[in-house]
């Protein structure tokens, strides 16, 4: 089967965001069981990529649709996913939909628009996907909600290649701080990454050092909030790292934290835990649902800096179990989700 994966954005090697890892996790695993899997994208990064990615120009992105058994689009709300679908609509191109999490606009305006958007594009895409595939039974809940159409739906989680993340890194370094706190996230306001720095300054944390991987267009607001609470110098920015840095990272650090307002199913709180590093997150639905599955119940209230505090320095001392690692395994490997994954191709 040829499967034709559409997304924005695509460098999983080179920033890895949570969609692109997980179309990159996937591909991978299709190309296992034998399917031919190809990526287009508006933008992408092609180094050293093990199967074809496409930055096609409207007639090329035509053509690959026409060409492919079925198409995966991954979204919401991204106008040249949006736009492939409908391509694929008038091809009569079968497709899934991934809807991997919905963020909201912090405006009425904002608002506004997302509205506008669902009710015009994201309710024809979900009535006309053969399944539209969602991460937890809270996005099911809030497409119902929303009162957008959904003819066959799939609650099928984001993965993590446990095996890899099991492995011990070749190479130790020694992070800054007691605790050594990692953040892992693009730098984006809805990431919350400001509610860890004024956590730095809360009774206990004198000696505790951030460490935050990622870029983003929030890196300038958040430096300046460092300096305001004259806290730059427990605040270490590290920009993108390779996943075998941030293996080595992740197995100095003490702690990891998730701060965001919105998630869909994190990645990175699922990586960090295979590596047996302790993670606290915010109380948001995205992680209430890991927590739930997984036994890891170190989530504190959204925004609360004080209890934010609190949690880390009670949890950085406590270990992730051989229970927490056995439903790590059983619920959130990619190998079975990927296989649970390709009947749902075959049918459409």
């Amino acid at each position: 089967m040829r499967i034709l994966h559409i997304t924005c954005d695509y460098a999983p090697l080179s920033k890895g965001g949570g969609v692109e890892r997980y179309i990159h996790q996937l591909a991978l695993q299709q190309q296992q069981l034998g399917q031919q899997v190809e990526v287009a994208a508006l933008r992408a990064d092609y180094e050293a990529m093990p199967y074809p990615v496409y930055t096609p120009n409207l007639r090329q992105l035509l053509r690959l649709i026409h060409k492919a058994g079925c198409l995966h689009l991954h979204g919401p709300r991204t106008p040249y996913t949006a736009m492939a679908g409908l391509f694929a609509i008038l091809l009569r191109t079968p497709f899934l939909y991934t809807a991997h999490c919905f963020y909201e606009s912090s405006t009425r305006m904002g608002r506004s628009k997302k509205y506008l958007w669902d009710q015009l594009v994201e309710r024809l895409l979900f009535a006309m996907a053969r399944r539209v595939i969602v991460l937890s039974d809270y996005w099911q809940a809030y497409l119902a909600v929303q009162r957008l159409p959904v003819r066959h739906s799939e609650v099928l989680p984001n993965g993590i290649d446990m095996q890899a993340l099991a492995a011990t890194p070749d190479t130790t370094i020694v992070l800054e701080g007691a605790p050594a706190i990692l953040s892992v996230s693009r730098l984006d306001p809805i990431k919350r990454i400001e509610d860890i720095i004024r956590a730095l300054a809360e009774p206990g944390m004198e000696q505790a050092h951030l460490h935050v991987v990622g870029q983003g267009p929030d890196a300038a607001r958040l430096t300046e909030i460092a300096a305001q609470h004259q806290l730059q110098h427990r605040v270490t920015f590290h920009g993108f790292q390779t996943d075998a840095t941030l293996a080595t990272m992740a197995h100095a650090a003490d702690i990891f934290v998730l701060a965001s307002a919105t998630e869909g199913m994190p990645t990175t709180v699922l990586e960090m835990l295979a590596r047996k590093l302790p993670v606290v997150a915010s109380d948001i639905p995205g992680h209430q649902t890991l927590a739930a599955a997984l036994g890891w119940p170190k989530l504190y209230p959204l925004g609360d800096t004080a209890a934010l505090a609190a949690t880390l320095l009670a949890t950085c001392a406590v270990p992730v179990t051989t229970d927490v690692h056995t439903q790590l395994a059983r619920q959130f490997d990619w190998r079975p989700i990927a296989t649970r994954m390709q009947p749902l191709y075959e049918a459409a």
